[in-house]
């Protein structure tokens, strides 16, 4: 999807390079399986967040 719409853009004459966040990670959800395990993961990561290194107490 990336690659498409990066030729799309700049066959339209844009600056193709800023039309994807660097270091952005797609996926494409193929099951109910897939769908179940990111929405957990959303779910659960405000829950985590003072897990994180970069975590401080305010």
């Amino acid at each position: 999807m990336k690659s498409r719409s990066v030729h799309l853009a700049a066959g339209r004459g844009l600056e193709a390079g800023r039309l994807w966040q660097r270091g952005y990670y797609d996926h494409i959800v193929r099951s109910e399986n897939d769908f179940l395990r990111i929405w957990t993961y959303i779910d659960n990561n405000p829950l985590r967040w003072e897990l994180d290194r970069y975590y401080t107490e305010r």
